[in-house]
């Protein structure tokens, strides 16, 4: 028996959310809407754990929440239930850390199957990879939103990569490194 928060699982390996364990995940983002207000965006992150059904449904009932995004619902090689899902709901749907370059990302980019995507430049190949998957998701429209749970480093190169871009939105950061929640982007080459 697996533990969601207050709630067992009986199947950890269905990737089915009963009634009960959608409604506790409901009260967990009203709780953290309640506190932080409409002033601060709100994402949740499923890691891969549902399948497309219980994605489908925990993403209608999140509406009323105004999420962010709702990342990594299904599992990254879902490409076709992900463009289904992206199209049955209001919530911003996103994924893109367990993709790998560029031809990774490409199928889920081409039919729009995503509201954001969040290549992690480590992963997704480095900064010239990133590169080109932030210009391909440019030319569907689609946000860019890198992921990053790096060293310092790795979140300096994720700035770097993120400053000029247009269609950049937001970059994640280990709230440790940074208290302030705000990095500035130097206007020189380098780490």
């Amino acid at each position: 028996m697996q533990r969601l928060g207050g709630c067992s699982r009986t199947d950890a390996h269905n990737r089915c959310l009963s009634n009960r364990e959608i409604d506790y995940i409901l009260s967990l983002v009203a709780g953290v809407r309640e506190a932080v207000g409409d002033e601060v965006d709100i994402a949740v992150d499923c890691h891969w754990r549902l399948n497309f059904s219980d994605a489908r449904k925990l993403a209608g009932e999140l509406e009323e929440f105004r999420l962010m995004w709702m990342e990594d619902p299904l599992p990254p090689w879902s490409i076709q239930e992900f463009k289904e899902l992206n199209a049955a709901t209001r919530t911003p749907i996103a994924t893109g850390e367990n993709l790998y370059v560029f031809e990774g990302f490409r199928p889920l980019l081409e039919i729009q199957a995503l509201s954001v995507v969040c290549p992690d430049l480590q992963k997704a190949g480095g900064l010239n990879e990133a590169r080109r998957i932030a210009e391909f998701a440019d030319s569907h429209n689609i946000p860019v939103a890198p992921h990053n749970i790096s060293s310092p480093i790795g979140t300096v190169a994720s700035v770097h990569f993120a400053h000029p871009r247009q269609i950049f939105w937001r970059l994640s950061i280990m709230p440790a490194m940074f208290p302030s929640g705000i990095i500035y982007s130097l206007k020189r080459t380098g780490l």
